[in-house]
Parts: C-alpha cells; sequence; structure tokens
C-alpha cells in the first residue's frame, strides 16, 4: 500500500485508503448481492404463482405483479436503511 500516489506524488495516509477501500467494497458487495437476491427473487414469484391455481393468464400476472410490488418496497425500504446506516469503529 505504501507504494500507492496520488497525481500530485504526494502518499495518502493509510487509514483514509483503508477506509476508503472499505466504504467503496461495502458498496459495491451490496449492490450486487441486490441484484442477485432480486433475480432469485423475481424467478421465485413467478413459478409460484403458476402454482396457485389461477385460472387465467391475467389472473396468474396480477398474483405476480403484486407479490413483486410488495417485495420491492421491502428491498426498498432495506437499501435505504443499509445506505443511510452509519457503521461504528
Amino acid at each position: 500500500m505504501a507504494d500507492v500516489k496520488f497525481r500530485d506524488g504526494s502518499q495518502p495516509c493509510l487509514q483514509w485508503l483503508s477506509d476508503f477501500q472499505m466504504s467503496n467494497t461495502v458498496g459495491l458487495v451490496v449492490s450486487f448481492s441486490l441484484s442477485f437476491i432480486n433475480a432469485v427473487l423475481r424467478i421465485s414469484l413467478r413459478s409460484t404463482s403458476k402454482f396457485e391455481g389461477h385460472h387465467t393468464v391475467s389472473e396468474q400476472l396480477g398474483s405476480a405483479f403484486s407479490k413483486m410490488w410488495i417485495v420491492q418496497f421491502i428491498n426498498t425500504a432495506a437499501l435505504l436503511l443499509l445506505v443511510n446506516n452509519r457503521l461504528q469503529d
């Protein structure tokens, strides 16, 4: 880490560099994990709505849509809590 230099030739503080890398890593991990969870939930909600025994495709799509809306609402709330939460040392 000591070889890291800014464009003007100065070196960053190692604590700042460590904190900066950690904050970027946490942001990326949260983004990728939420995308993965959303993809898995979308697939599972579509498959469960097929097994509910709806008589028309419109009813099946309506069921899947309402479930996806609820899940997206909860995901948005969780994301807002994660983003606005400050981690303690």
